[in-house]
């Protein structure tokens, strides 16, 4: 059970967290469904979101900056959250605004308020969970797509609430996080999204 919980911990770790709001979009989204944007889409999430990310992690780690994967100390952790945002904000000022999908858009921007959020946190030696801070993003993103387009995705909505609760409590088995650490990430990531509604639905 041990093994599997820690899995859970790599399959929904935070890298993968824009892909995770990207995809829903491009199959719920019509226009996306029927043209070939909806690749250049994948392809510069993939590259500035994940495969960027990885490159630097690799470069910081040879350079004993970072020593795992989850940067558990909070030492560790202001290097992968200042990438993250500085990359996320290129996305949202470069990238974005040419493709008019406000989904996407106010989905990233949300989710940049985040994880600033936790970085000015963390310099207040505060740390909550970047797993659930995405986890949550990601679940009010997804109710916020359903009231937008219209369409019942409960079913979908309820698996994101299970995996919610599971990779809570892959992060309390794996001892890397407190109860109120992970309620706060919920919250802020969750919060966050509910902030851009307005302007998306």
């Amino acid at each position: 059970m041990r093994h599997f919980l820690k899995l859970l911990s790599y399959l929904f770790h935070p890298l993968f967290a824009p892909l995770a709001g990207c995809i829903p979009v491009v199959l719920l989204n019509p226009l996306y469904r029927e043209q070939k944007e909806s690749w250049s889409l994948f392809l510069a999430f993939l590259v500035i979101t994940i495969v960027i990310p990885l490159i630097v992690y690799a470069l910081l780690r040879s350079m004993g900056v970072l020593q795992s994967v989850f940067a558990p100390s909070a030492a560790e952790r202001k290097y992968p959250l200042m990438i993250s945002v500085a990359l996320y904000l290129g996305l949202i000022y470069r990238f974005l605004p040419d493709l008019g999908t406000a989904e996407i858009y106010f989905y990233m921007v949300g989710l940049c308020m985040a994880l600033t959020t936790a970085l000015a946190l963390l310099f207040m030696r505060l740390r909550i969970s970047i797993h659930m801070l995405c986890m949550g993003a990601v679940l009010v993103f997804l109710i916020g797509l359903s009231m937008h387009f219209e369409k019942n995705i409960t079913g979908t909505i309820a698996v994101w609430t299970l995996l919610t609760g599971l990779v809570a409590s892959s992060r309390l088995a794996m001892q890397a996080h407190s109860k109120v650490e992970l309620s706060l990430g919920l919250f802020i990531g969750g919060l966050a999204q509910l902030l851009t509604y307005t302007y998306w639905i």
